[in-house]
């Protein structure tokens, strides 16, 4: 999600509710990321990837991240991808969402895209991982997630 200000629309303020002359600076961001990244999305967050140097694993995760290759990843066995494509799945603007929902505000959010096929690869990706795994992939909330994270927080690097 590093380079969705390019496709963000700065019309609907409703959303993010910002203040006018925070728009007109998130505005400014969104045409330099666009100049020097592209408008492509994907094409754009793994140049970031390459940018801040991450390792080649991280941007080989982050090349598979396309919800279009969600049963491509388990066909080849390569769960590593699936894990993070259900994972980007399940992430809404504003947290964990249960898979049907998910696909729910996408479909509102964006009437242009055909969500069927994208749904029914995105529920096979979900029953595959959940035959595989001991939790249950619908028990993942925010509160878990963030007490993850403060958990993590508290560790010295």
């Amino acid at each position: 999600d590093m380079a969705n200000i390019i496709k963000y629309d700065f019309s609907k303020t409703d959303l993010f509710k910002e203040e006018k002359n925070e728009v007109e600076y998130w505005k400014m961001i969104q045409e330099e990321t666009i100049k020097k990244y592209g408008n492509n999305i994907h094409k754009a967050t793994i140049k970031i990837c390459h940018e801040i140097n991450l390792p080649d694993k991280v941007i080989q995760l982050v090349e598979n991240l396309e919800w279009n290759n969600a049963m491509k990843a388990v066909e080849q066995k390569d769960f590593e991808s699936a894990i993070c494509i259900y994972s980007d799945m399940r992430i809404g603007p504003f947290g964990i969402l249960l898979l049907q929902d998910r696909l729910i505000n996408l479909r509102t959010r964006d009437k242009s895209y055909d969500f069927i096929s994208t749904s029914e690869a995105a529920k096979q990706l979900e029953k595959i991982l959940q035959n595989n795994i001991s939790i249950r992939v619908n028990s993942i909330n925010n509160s878990d997630l963030n007490c993850k994270f403060n958990n993590l927080s508290q560790i010295l690097v």
